[in-house]
């Protein structure tokens, strides 16, 4: 079982990693625009992105910012998995298939921003 979002991020591949962190990085970097990527679903008013590559995944919300000191996007990485080794946590069962990954993000969504 993994201890945190850090730890799930280090089971997957270098390479795997490498895509999937580069993505995240060129949204807080304006570099993609988060307002025309896919939503996978939404926590309330925040969407949540699924970014994966060959059945390593990674789950992030982005929540706007719009003050005058830290203007752009906050992005909140939620999880991180391989599909085919699945997640084992305190709480839940993550099998590999979507619906539990549905529920283990909504559980985790209402730990961070509730």
């Amino acid at each position: 079982m993994a201890a945190s979002v850090a730890d799930e991020a280090c089971s997957l591949s270098e390479d795997a990693l490498k895509v999937i962190l580069g993505h995240i990085v060129r949204v807080f970097q304006n570099k993609i625009d988060p307002t025309n990527l896919q939503v996978w679903h939404w926590f309330g008013d925040i969407p949540l992105i699924k970014v994966e590559t060959r059945g390593e995944l990674m789950v992030y919300a982005v929540e706007s910012r719009f003050d005058d000191d830290r203007p752009g996007f906050k992005i909140s990485i939620l999880f991180a998995g391989v599909r085919e080794r699945g997640y084992q946590g305190q709480d839940i069962v993550w099998d590999g298939n979507d619906e539990n990954l549905r529920e283990l993000i909504e559980m985790r969504c209402r730990y961070h921003f509730e």
